[in-house]
């Protein structure tokens, strides 16, 4: 949450040192890329914790991706109107509020699936499960599971960055107010 809001907010050290583009970079791109596919990967693995059915779990990948589509369009609608609201003559101010907000509703969300949500999971023997040293090296030798992660996090910034990054880069230092 702390890296969503920092991505919105630029200290005056920074300003002043004319690096703004590089430090939302590296905020954008944790809170985008890193955060957002660790969280992601979870809800991905979620369907299997499910059902065994694959037809059930392309269901769900479906309605996920319908839901994160849906919220997407509303946020997009209403985003720069709200942070006019907030920031006034001051939009850099209303973006740090929004900021703020999206990361309040985020960590209220995860307080509700961790602290709320009761799971039924089936115990597995301890004898099924394998040292964790053998599961690291399972991961470590496996290329297409890095090829996977690399993706995502490439795609997850490419997504971020053509819509919100791009026009705060544009406002404020293209200094193209109308996009």
């Amino acid at each position: 949450a702390l890296t969503f809001v920092f991505a919105f907010f630029c200290p005056e050290f920074v300003r002043a040192n004319g690096k703004t583009i590089v430090w939302a970079y590296i905020f954008y791109f944790l809170e985008a890329s890193v955060f957002n596919t660790i969280t992601g990967m979870n809800y991905g693995a979620l369907a299997s914790a499910v059902t065994t059915d694959p037809q059930e779990r392309s269901k769900l990948g479906s309605a996920r991706n319908i839901g994160e589509s849906a919220a997407t369009l509303i946020i997009s609608a209403f985003f720069m109107s709200t942070v006019t609201k907030y920031g006034g003559q001051n939009e850099p101010k209303g973006w740090l509020v929004i900021g703020i907000v999206f990361a309040v509703l985020i960590c209220a969300g995860y307080y509700i699936c961790t602290f709320l949500v009761k799971e039924k999971i089936e115990v597995v023997s301890k004898k099924d499960i394998r040292p964790f040293s053998e599961r690291i090296k399972v991961i470590n030798g496996n290329t297409p599971f890095w090829g996977i992660i690399v993706n995502m996090l490439l795609l997850n910034f490419i997504a971020v960055f053509g819509g919100t990054f791009f026009a705060y880069y544009c406002m404020y230092n293209l200094k193209h107010p109308e996009w």
